[in-house]
């Protein structure tokens, strides 16, 4: 885990953002009159993709987050790492994996948050193409979502 935390770190600070194949900077006001600043850059190489985002908020409070995911043709399977970073220095990660087999995908991801706590998650999403529907079942060890299914149907 340390290695793929530092390995994805070393990734995320080599792309320049001055290199990005996609920039995009936004400036909401919510509700409260709060200002928020948001500034996200893209950068691909290969089958890689790093996006890293940073939020600005007028009440000092804000984020940053780095991703970077990969994706394997030839085994149809991915890995995803978030380091995630709060204006008062709290830190998070979520590092996952998934594959894609004949008509179903699954993932799995564990996230830790900064004062410790882990979540492992894992899910299966199932398309038929007969009937257009999608369904995703998933469980997670701790938190209030436990386990669920979620179906999507296309509708003509």
């Amino acid at each position: 885990m340390k290695f793929l935390l530092l390995s994805s770190a070393l990734l995320v600070s080599s792309v320049s953002t001055a290199n990005a194949d996609w920039r995009s900077e936004r400036t909401t006001v919510g509700p409260n009159g709060v200002t928020s600043q948001a500034t996200t850059s893209v950068a691909r190489d290969g089958n890689t993709r790093v996006t890293q985002t940073e939020v600005l908020r007028s009440n000092g409070t804000g984020y940053t987050r780095d991703v970077v995911q990969t994706w394997d043709p030839e085994t149809q399977s991915w890995t995803r790492s978030v380091i995630g970073e709060t204006a008062n220095g709290g830190t998070w990660t979520n590092n996952g994996a998934g594959s894609c087999s004949t008509g179903a995908c699954n993932s799995q991801s564990t996230y830790t948050g900064s004062g410790g706590r882990i979540n492992e998650s894992e899910s299966t999403s199932r398309f038929d193409r007969n009937s257009g529907e999608r369904r995703r079942n998933w469980s997670s060890s701790t938190g209030r979502s436990g386990e669920g299914q979620r179906v999507w149907q296309r509708l003509r």
